[in-house]
């Protein structure tokens, strides 16, 4: 069984600022090796579980947060991304992979469950999909689900477990951080870690091949800048509409199309 692992780091124990996930930060090296230690016991889990292959994705910021010493040894990673439009699940178009786990993701732009919620980069205000508020999670549930792969385990912030839940009944989600305002709270990471590796051996036993999401008929993306100049100069991606002064709309019958504006106009 092979699992491809995305890693991100604002929905890990404890995560609450920014600032926290950005290099040269004094907070950054704490967690740098949280986000790790979350990854590695998410990774043992599966093994546990019945994976014998694990690529693991480092897709937060810089690509270069992750510590491979503190990984299993059976596990290859990934640092930086092969710069194709599947971003943070980069490469998976390429090999055969029988399921996708993500670790320390977070609620999409705009949202109030988390001080830290965004989509791609902090440029936007908010995104949706289809009249769903476009998360990072979301966007590679969509990308799997277009290559016929299962997604049964996400590990982050109360706000995306909860909608993973109602998104995917069948997967398994651990909580590792909830918003509060301003602020947020979280167990003892060790008992997020302890957490974390139970839930991903569990998540592979069971109809865990079934939690794939329908892919709708079409797709409709509305994007709110903070800025109108960012909608503006977006504007004249091929296809795309500007509605009013700092949204854009876009449509498209295939998801690779909605992969590749989203390449264009987001992932930068």
């Amino acid at each position: 069984m092979r699992i491809y692992l995305a890693a991100d780091i604002e929905g890990c124990a404890g995560y609450v600022s920014h600032e926290e996930g950005k290099q040269g930060t004094y907070l950054y090296p704490y967690f740098q090796k949280e986000m790790s230690k979350e990854v590695s016991a998410v990774c043992r889990g599966a093994l546990e579980g019945g994976a014998e292959d694990i690529l693991v994705h480092d897709a937060h910021g810089c690509a270069r947060n992750l510590e491979p010493s503190l990984l299993p040894k059976e596990v290859k990673l990934m640092r930086l991304s092969g710069g194709d439009p599947y971003a943070m699940l980069s490469g998976i178009q390429e090999e055969k992979y029988d399921a996708v786990f993500m670790t320390g993701f977070h609620v999409g732009a705009g949202s109030a469950e988390s001080p830290v919620s965004h989509t791609f980069n902090h440029n936007t205000a908010e995104i949706f999909l289809n009249g769903d508020r476009l998360s990072e999670f979301l966007f590679n549930v969509y990308s799997a689900s277009s290559l016929g792969i299962p997604v049964p385990f996400v590990s982050g912030d109360e706000g995306i477990c909860k909608f993973a839940k109602s998104l995917i009944p069948g997967i398994t989600t651990v909580e590792a951080v909830k918003g509060y305002g301003l602020g947020s709270i979280s167990p003892h990471p060790d008992v997020v870690c302890e957490e974390l590796e139970k839930a991903a051996a569990e998540a592979l036993c069971g109809d865990w091949r079934s939690c794939i999401l329908p892919l709708p008929a079409s797709f409709e993306v509305l994007i709110r800048f903070h800025k109108t100049g960012d909608a503006y100069f977006n504007s004249f991606y091929p296809g795309i509409r500007q509605t009013d002064s700092y949204t854009l709309k876009y449509t498209a019958d295939k998801w690779f199309d909605v992969l590749t504006m989203i390449h264009f106009v987001l992932d930068k």
